[in-house]
């Protein structure tokens, strides 16, 4: 089964697209109960019309912008997006899961006949538009196995002919970003090679005022103008690979005064271009139809697939009715192996809420299910988004058993934001070290030169960052910078700011206490961090990086600052920190800064809060940067005199 994630700008057609890929294949008498039971509660939306749904009996009275994403989510909060009266900034707020039956084959000429050889199970997962809700947005990303980019017509044409006349470089910079950041961010942090990039609402650039000829001839020239575009775009960051363009537009016949019929042929009485089918009286410029694309770079899953290790991300405790009976299951996705009903599962850091001491735990599951699905299964497979019903939950130390429930005030631990499944060793600590490497970085625009040169270098000490680990957003902040010739090196902190959190991290180790595979981690750095003046809300520069390695503060106790000599550490830090001014070679200063000593405890928190306080009331960011920033790390005691004594020899 294949996690595929729909993406892309607001109003582009995305939940449209999931709500027909779960109705069009359906012929009657294939109409299951899901479907019936959407009938039937849209049917009794629409007594009211608050929404100005349209009874899906009549298409006279269907809102087409409204009828296919209702089969995907009835919310009313996102439905009340589609009232008369209100703009609309997309109808998506939160992540929708829906797992489909996709018929891969060619349309047999009897719509009731589907090849069911070819019906390949998928889950789709459908994420809020790029600039909302975005750790929804980034967790579907991770969860993703391919990605569907959707993009709307209309908006690749602005941005051509703006590209064409250069008439305004500031409105064709922000239209590229809406659209083609989050293909970036899906390239680097995913894959190119399982990506599919979809041209929506092809039909509203069809001219009804011309001939049927030269309309479909304007509607070619303008769907090829749009793939120009496109690969001009994602040239820099695909890496030479070919992905894949398919146009498509959902439509509906008009036809005024018609008789009452059968409720399916009513609701099934659409125009579809170029998902399933091409159309038959044009040639469509791209690379097939939506499905040929889905069936060439869809991977093949092999059942009988397993791993010695398994690992799997924890979201949260949820509700679960079983058998009629509420249960609290765990909502997981495994990343890398299978979960088995008959393993035994460690989970962790979690913590114990009556001793507030971070713990780690042995569960054993009574239920698994992979959301979509209707029923339990012995499995979940890697991939797979589920939820997890625990038989018992144990304190690996002493045996101490826990309760766990949806309710936080009844249950006993505390999932954290970097709580973990696995079945082999880990290694745990509260400092992630992560390495940014210069060949990795294809920009838009070729932005390389930004990042390593503008981006990266004007972080200050303990700037705050937001951390996207295991599909969950972290707030983190800055312990070290490290500069090297190909790469920039940066250690984050949990910060303190996140609510309910344990300055914890783990991942799996092998027996030598290095890490079993290195994952990569996106981070989002504020654009007010290394650009002036006016700064628009949640605008960020997301790049990705290795994690390399995880420590412990405790093994240290000194944070090592070196900087050019130019920049006075020692006059702007003193009479806020103690430190030890070591000794100027090549025009770099060396300062040491304790942050634990036998006499005081001094947090390492407030260290760092009070060394880029004070850098910040000397220097200006652009100041700090082409100064050539610091260089911070840290060291523990016996490391320092290592030093001393190796400088003395």
């Amino acid at each position: 089964m294949s996690n595929i994630v729909i993406f892309g700008a607001t109003q582009s057609g995305k939940t449209t697209l999931l709500g027909y890929l779960a109705t069009a294949m359906l012929r009657h008498p294939q109409l299951n109960d899901e479907i019936l039971q959407k009938f039937k509660l849209i049917r009794n939306l629409t007594i009211n019309d608050e929404f100005g749904i349209g009874n899906p009996y009549n298409p006279v009275n269907v809102k087409t912008d409204v009828i296919l994403p209702s089969f995907v989510s009835l919310d009313k909060d996102e439905l009340r997006k589609f009232s008369d009266g209100q703009s609309s900034e997309g109808t998506t707020k939160r992540i929708h899961r829906k797992q489909l039956s996709i018929c891969v084959s060619e349309r047999s000429n009897d719509k009731n006949v589907q090849n069911e050889n070819a019906n390949v199970p998928c889950t789709f997962i459908d994420i809020p538009g790029f600039r909302q809700r975005i750790s929804d947005k980034y967790r579907g990303f991770y969860e993703g196995d391919i990605g569907i980019a959707v993009l709307k017509l209309s908006e690749l044409l602005e941005l051509w002919e703006l590209l064409q006349s250069n008439s305004s470089p500031t409105l064709e910079e922000k239209l590229e970003r809406r659209l083609f950041e989050p293909i970036r961010i899906w390239c680097s942090y995913r894959s190119a090679s399982r990506l599919i990039i979809v041209i929506s609402q092809i039909d509203r650039s069809w001219d009804d005022t011309l001939p049927i000829e030269a309309a479909i001839n304007q509607q070619i020239k303008d769907i090829e103008k749009a793939i120009d575009c496109i690969q001009l775009y994602i040239a820099p960051f695909c890496k030479n690979i070919s992905i894949p363009i398919a146009p498509i537009s959902i439509d509906w016949y008009r036809e005024p005064n018609i008789k009452k019929r059968h409720r399916m042929q009513i609701f099934f009485h659409r125009i579809e271009e170029n998902i399933y089918i091409a159309p038959p009286d044009k040639h469509l410029p791209g690379d097939g139809t939506l499905i040929q694309c889905l069936n060439r770079i869809m991977p093949q899953r092999e059942a009988s697939r397993n791993r010695t290790f398994s690992m799997a991300s924890v979201n949260k405790p949820m509700r679960a009715i079983v058998n009629n009976s509420p249960k609290t299951a765990l909502n997981v996705r495994a990343h890398h192996g299978s979960i088995h009903q008959t393993d035994t599962i460690y989970m962790g850091p979690v913590r114990d809420k009556n001793t507030g001491i971070v713990i780690y735990t042995e569960c054993q599951a009574a239920s698994l299910k992979a959301d979509g699905t209707l029923s339990p299964s012995d499995t979940l497979w890697e991939g797979n988004v589920g939820g997890i019903i625990f038989k018992s939950i144990k304190n690996i130390d002493n045996g101490t058993e826990y309760h766990l429930d949806s309710s936080s005030k009844k249950t006993d631990i505390a999932i954290l934001k970097s709580t973990l499944l696995y079945s082999d060793r880990i290694k745990s600590g509260d400092i992630l070290e992560l390495e940014f490497l210069k060949k990795d970085y294809d920009t838009i625009g070729g932005g390389i030169d930004k990042i390593y040169s503008r981006i990266l270098p004007s972080l200050m000490p303990f700037d705050q960052l937001s951390l996207f680990w295991y599909g969950k957003m972290i707030t983190v902040n800055i312990v070290e910078i490290i500069k090297l010739e190909d790469r920039f090196r940066l250690s984050v902190i949990v910060s303190k700011d996140e609510q309910k959190s344990t300055h914890h991290f783990v991942l799996p180790c092998k027996y030598d206490n290095t890490l079993k595979h290195c994952d990569n981690v996106l981070i989002a750095i504020p654009h007010s961090f290394y650009s002036s003046g006016k700064i628009q809300k949640e605008t960020y520069t997301y790049v990705n990086a290795n994690v390399v390695e995880i420590k412990n503060s405790e093994n240290y106790d000194k944070v090592q600052i070196l900087a050019h000599y130019g920049m006075n550490l020692d006059v702007f830090l003193s009479g806020n920190l103690s430190f030890v001014l070591g000794i100027a070679v090549d025009d770099i200063d060396v300062l040491l800064l304790p942050f634990r000593n036998p006499y005081k405890q001094i947090d390492i928190y407030s260290v760092l809060t009070k060394v880029k306080q004070n850098i910040k009331k000397q220097f200006t960011r652009e100041v700090y940067r082409d100064m050539g920033g610091v260089q911070m790390e840290l060291i523990s005691s016996s490391d320092s005199e290592e030093a001393d004594i190796c400088d003395d020899r």
